[in-house]
């Protein structure tokens, strides 16, 4: 029995090595503007009033995003979703967009950094010239411009 758990617990080792290599992957690919300022309109709700950048888990956001039905993917399991999410978090991570907060030993909170409260006023910036735009203008505002 012990040899079964001892085997089991190297599956699981490894099955979560290949979900890291997978992460890690796919967080060079360009960012998805429109999920990356889903989460940052998340992690910043509170700023305004409070001046303050929240801490949430990953789970946090993933069941956020995905509690209204018909965003993104209905058809994405519970796995599916997680690597959606996480993969989309070390790109805005590794922008240094957002920050993660170590809390236990595997467990982290993710956190907006002023670069990323810059970015996602970009985002939004750059939405409405589009949509509102003159023909033949082309204007567009960079996360450096804040």
């Amino acid at each position: 029995a012990t040899t079964n758990k001892r085997m089991e617990k190297n599956m699981n080792k490894l099955k979560n090595n290949e979900f890291h290599k997978l992460i890690a992957k796919k967080s060079n690919d360009p960012i998805n503007i429109n999920l990356s300022g889903h989460i940052i309109f998340i992690l910043g709700e509170s700023y305004k009033k409070y001046k303050v950048f929240k801490h949430m888990t990953v789970l946090d956001i993933t069941n956020n995003i995905f509690k209204t039905k018909g965003i993104y993917c209905d058809k994405l399991d519970h796995n599916e979703r997680d690597l959606f999410i996480r993969t989309e978090l070390y790109k805005l991570k590794n922008k240094n967009y957002i920050k993660f907060n170590k809390y236990k030993k595997s467990n982290y909170t993710v956190q907006l950094t002023s670069d990323g409260l810059n970015y996602f006023k970009s985002i939004v910036c750059n939405y409405f010239i589009k949509k509102y735009q003159i023909k033949g203008d082309v204007f567009r505002i960079e996360v450096n411009d804040f």
